[in-house]
């Protein structure tokens, strides 16, 4: 599934006898936005999976975290959605791809270590010191 060349569109609709019915329309167009977005996230975790069983034939010094490749993923993602003149404030779009390379981080340390599922997310109500756990 190729998303790459999915032009953004807005609801321009002039029929305002039935906004109801275009409430509607916006929903389930939503719902189907977000199975699509469930299945890529599902797709990405299910190569991290395979990452950790990559891993698990490599040496012991392999390293799971890489710094640099997140920030250098996030830096494509943010020029990306910045030419692409998306809607999405960069800050606001980082935050929610930090959160799926953690999970997908998380899924492929436990696939190479056979580990208890763990994965850390951000609380938004807590104080900056006590802004990671794990659930």
């Amino acid at each position: 599934m190729s998303l790459k060349n999915t032009k953004l569109t807005e609801n321009k609709s002039t029929d305002l006898q039935n906004p109801q019915s275009q409430l509607i329309a916006c929903r389930e167009a939503i719902d189907s936005i977000d199975q699509q977005l469930l299945h890529l996230i599902n797709q990405r975790a299910l190569q991290a999976k395979n990452i950790g069983l990559i891993k698990q034939q490599l040496p012991n010094n392999t390293s799971f975290y890489s710094p640099a490749r997140e920030a250098d993923l996030l830096r494509k993602l943010g020029q990306v959605n910045q030419s692409d003149k998306h809607i999405i404030p960069n800050e606001k779009l980082l935050v929610v791809f930090r959160e799926i390379i953690s999970l997908c981080l998380s899924l492929e340390k436990k696939t190479a270590n056979s580990l208890p599922w763990a994965c850390g997310y951000l609380y938004p109500c807590c104080s900056p010191q006590t802004l990671w756990s794990v659930c």
